[in-house]
């Protein structure tokens, strides 16, 4: 019984741990290389120098900041993203694209580099580092700050012949991978704790927990065993002479057929699920069970089998039967113990 109700709980964990694995590799798969390149630290932009290359995770000051070279705004005139040329040692030149919320901030960095470049006047602070993972230029990017770069004549651009090297090479400020830095570990974390959910899934199912509500009432009695592997299934539940078990969110539960007191359909089927048609039961010990079958139909059936076995309880919904159950328990039980139940309530006939 116990090892079936095992295999049952795993069945019914399984399309959360598919989920669960799903989501796992795809939120890793997604985030794991941002993550492992920024673990891996960032590689100073100016020592690289022209040996810089896309893929490159790199951090410079933003004092190296020369100029924005072009920008691009939505239709409300918001400045989207900003595009800056980044000086190295030995006149080295690439593009820096950034959002457009941080142009405030950059525009303090070119200022300066305006002042000490251009007007030989000011001092060259160091003004905080900043990162970002280094893309190809598109072609039309590379004109745009090449044109930008000779016709303002910056060092290396500013005699007959160029002696400095523009690269066709971006920074995008704080990008790795396919996302922000934040990003990379939100979705890298949310990954992890995808695979712990998959973890708990199986072990809880494949544990005694899931069943810990019939083995604390039934314990290891042979006869309830034999009686549950006789047990008529329907739906999620087994009904058997003196006993139903059924299984729900993975876990397996029981009672007792002569504790039932209350069964009532209930109104509205669920949105999800293959038995999406409930029977609200409620016992003597006031506990509530919800069993559930896959077509309407079938609820007839379950209600007729519990009278069957012997189930004497109040059958149907209504307030007046609300309200005794609430303000005057005993004497609902005493009306469902009554030799003569509802007449309307349903009724199988066992064979002898």
């Amino acid at each position: 019984m116990y090892q079936s109700m095992k295999r049952q709980s795993l069945l019914a964990a399984m399309p959360r741990m598919i989920l669960a694995l799903v989501l796992a590799a795809v939120l890793l798969a997604v985030s794991a290389g941002g993550v492992l390149t920024m673990l891996g630290g960032a590689k100073d932009l100016n020592a690289l120098g022209a040996n810089v290359k896309e893929g490159d995770y790199v951090s410079f000051d933003m004092s190296r900041l020369m100029s924005a070279y072009a920008s691009l705004s939505n239709s409300g005139g918001e400045t989207l993203e900003v595009y800056y040329i980044v000086r190295l040692d030995n006149d080295i030149y690439l593009s820096m694209r950034a959002d457009g919320k941080s142009e405030e901030k950059f525009e303090r960095a070119t200022d300066q580099s305006y002042d000490y470049y251009r007007n030989d006047s000011g001092i060259m602070n160091q003004m905080g580092t900043i990162s970002g993972q280094v893309t190809a230029l598109d072609d039309e990017s590379y004109q745009s700050m090449s044109d930008w770069i000779t016709q303002s004549k910056l060092s290396g651009f500013d005699g007959d012949e160029p002696t400095g090297t523009i690269l066709a090479l971006e920074v995008q400020h704080g990008k790795v991978g396919l996302m922000g830095v934040a990003g990379n570990w939100i979705v890298f974390v949310l990954g992890l704790l995808s695979l712990v959910w998959f973890v708990l899934e199986l072990v809880f199912a494949r544990s005694g927990r899931c069943h810990e509500q019939v083995t604390n009432t039934l314990g290891s009695d042979a006869a309830a065993a034999q009686e549950w592997e006789h047990a008529e299934a329907l739906g999620n539940a087994r009904i058997g002479q003196s006993h139903v078990w059924y299984s729900q969110r993975g876990k397996s539960y029981v009672f007792s057929v002569d504790e039932i007191v209350w069964v009532y359909k209930q109104f509205d089927s669920k949105v999800l699920g293959r038995y999406k048609w409930p029977v609200s039961i409620f016992t003597s010990k006031r506990d509530y069970h919800e069993l559930c079958v896959a077509e309407d139909t079938q609820r007839e059936q379950l209600i007729g089998l519990l009278r069957a076995h012997g189930g004497h309880f109040v059958y149907g919904y209504s307030q007046d039967n609300y309200d005794q159950y609430i303000n005057d328990f005993k004497s609902f039980c005493a009306r469902a113990a009554a030799d003569d139940p509802d007449a309307d309530a349903p009724l199988i006939k066992l064979p002898d």
